[in-house]
């Protein structure tokens, strides 16, 4: 049913995109919801999609958020009652099942926030399932799209979403970790990895994080930083998504002999954009350790691989829910 509602939409938007009445625009303010007057333009043209998206494809009235104990209706949350409604964050029911299935793991690190991630459309988590569990389920798939962007990736093997190693404090002693991980092997049978940072609409930590083990890694003749830590702390994430993919290539036990960090952002966050050229002017190899691309730019690479109608089917959904914004503008 939730496919039939997507085609037909899309059809409808095609056709009369930018030609909205009045009265078509006050009902659709009224069904997304109320903005967030604190919301930068970035934001809140996200959380009007989100709330569009909800309101037209889900058929759902707006829940409360952004925490479980909140008052606050949000254009961007899916109720939290009756509990089939958390099915309701994910494009089908093959990308939730496999965001449940890593809510139950407990033999690898890193963080999900349940009710974030079964409510909230506007959290970046929810976000990477959308877009990488499909090539989790299909590692045939996941091997061609990365060898558009990695060229030594000869075949994934796996990909896990929310990814940190268990003991930490071997690594950086924190709770630091990958949105998603990509373990792969490259033609000559080494094991490498790609650690993705996904964002959506969250900034970056203000926090300027600093600790003893992240100036020791940096300062290794080995790292992949040419600046010192103290100007590295305002990159903070990246910095340390950076400094955690370097502790795993040089622990003792690793079996690693290559790692990359990726991050999926959209350039209308001009914050991000602009910080992506200063980041890379930190590391000495900036084109092995760093890339950076537009979520529009990872879908146009999907496109041009060979997909199967359910997949093809995935492209068109993410793209409705995350990149029309055209649908809200004026909202």
């Amino acid at each position: 049913m939730r496919l039939k509602v997507l085609i037909i939409l899309m059809m409808l938007t095609m056709c009369f995109c930018g030609k909205q009445s009045g009265d078509e625009m006050e009902n659709q303010k009224e069904l997304i919801g109320t903005p967030v007057k604190s919301d930068n333009r970035f934001t809140h043209q996200a959380r009007m999609l989100q709330g569009w998206y909800r309101a037209n494809v889900l058929k759902l009235p707006q829940g409360h958020g952004p925490t479980k104990n909140s008052k606050m209706l949000l254009p961007n949350m899916i109720p939290s009652q009756p509990k089939v409604f958390p099915t309701y964050n994910f494009l089908n029911t093959a990308i939730y099942q496999t965001a449940n299935t890593r809510l139950q793991r407990k033999d690898i690190g890193g963080t999900i926030e349940e009710f974030r991630l079964f409510h909230n459309m506007l959290s970046s988590q929810p976000m990477a399932f959308n877009l990488f569990a499909p090539l989790a389920q299909n590692l045939k798939l996941a091997s061609q799209f990365f060898r558009q962007i990695y060229p030594d990736v000869q075949h994934v093997t796996e990909i896990i979403i929310e990814y940190a190693p268990l003991q930490n404090n071997e690594y950086l002693g924190d709770r630091t970790a990958f949105d998603v991980f990509v373990d792969y092997k490259n033609n000559l049978n080494q094991r490498g990895f790609i650690g993705i940072e996904v964002k959506y609409t969250e900034t970056f930590s203000p926090t300027e994080y600093e600790k003893a083990r992240y100036k020791e890694l940096t300062n290794m003749a080995s790292s992949p930083f040419s600046k010192g830590a103290d100007e590295l702390k305002r990159y903070n994430q990246l910095w340390r998504n950076t400094l955690l993919a370097y502790s795993l290539l040089e622990h003792p036990k690793s079996e690693y002999k290559h790692g990359h960090i990726l991050l999926a952002y959209m350039k209308e966050d001009v914050h991000v954009d602009k910080m992506i050229p200063d980041f890379k002017k930190c590391l000495k190899q900036p084109e092995v350790w760093f890339q950076a691309l537009d979520v529009r730019d990872i879908i146009k690479i999907l496109q041009n691989l060979s997909l199967s109608d359910d997949e093809k089917k995935w492209i068109n959904e993410f793209s409705l829910r995350y990149l029309r914004f055209d649908l809200v503008e004026g909202i």
